[in-house]
């Protein structure tokens, strides 16, 4: 019974070349399609790269460019700011050297200072020297009230502001305040300060009398010298 059994049972058929082949055909085309989609993914990943680098080169180009920019501004304005304190501080020194040698002058023709000259000490100098500083600020002060006033009666008997204390542009009154405080452009026109803000561009201030531009940025228009003899007539 057993060995009827073996005998009788099918052996396997033999796999057909056609179909083997034909499965092979198939599993070929599968697997290439799949590598030419990974070929374009690559593609596609390789172009995105690409473009992100280029994108990068040209924001990280701008960046430098407006780096370099900022440079030459701070460079420029650290150059003008030092000029001006340079020569500021000059100014300070040959004025205060010549009130000491006025000073000094009178002191030297005083009978009385010249004999106590030997025994005066610095300190006492100094404060004789601060001591006629108040006096002529303070006869300063009053002189240029007296002026004030009477260029005020004039003006009162005219019956109009003379125009030099006054901006061409908006016609009002200088003053010390900021906002109505004269500033000299670099080609000698006056204008107050409110006005300059009103007609400054990125690229400076062109006076309106004469079409000529000063180089200076917005938030540096108080840097402009001010005009204290308009103040002071």
């Amino acid at each position: 019974m057993a060995r009827r059994a073996i005998w009788g049972k099918k052996k396997p058929k033999p796999a057909d070349p056609v179909s083997q082949l034909e499965r092979l055909r198939k599993r070929y085309k599968t697997l290439e399609e799949k590598m030419k989609k990974l070929q374009t993914e690559n593609e596609c990943m390789r172009e995105c790269n690409l473009r992100e680098m280029e994108h990068r080169r040209v924001v990280m180009e701008e960046l430098m460019d407006k780096i370099n920019v900022l440079r030459r501004e701070f460079g420029d304005t650290n150059a003008r700011l030092t000029e001006d304190v340079e020569f500021a501080t000059n100014k300070n020194i040959k004025l205060e050297r010549e009130k000491k040698g006025r000073i000094l002058e009178i002191m030297r023709k005083d009978q009385k200072i010249l004999r106590l000259q030997a025994s005066v000490s610095d300190e006492k100098i100094e404060k004789f020297i601060e001591k006629e500083h108040k006096k002529t600020d303070v006869l300063h002060k009053s002189m240029m009230e007296a002026h004030k006033e009477i260029l005020r009666r004039q003006e009162e008997q005219d019956g109009e502001m003379k125009p030099w204390r006054k901006c061409g542009i908006c016609f009002e009154e200088y003053e010390e305040e900021l906002e109505h405080s004269p500033r000299v452009l670099e080609c000698g026109h006056t204008v107050c300060y409110r006005c300059l803000w009103k007609m400054a561009d990125p690229d400076g201030v062109l006076c309106p009398f004469d079409r000529i531009t000063t180089i200076c940025r917005k938030r540096n228009l108080r840097l402009l010298p001010k005009n204290f003899a308009v103040l002071q007539m």
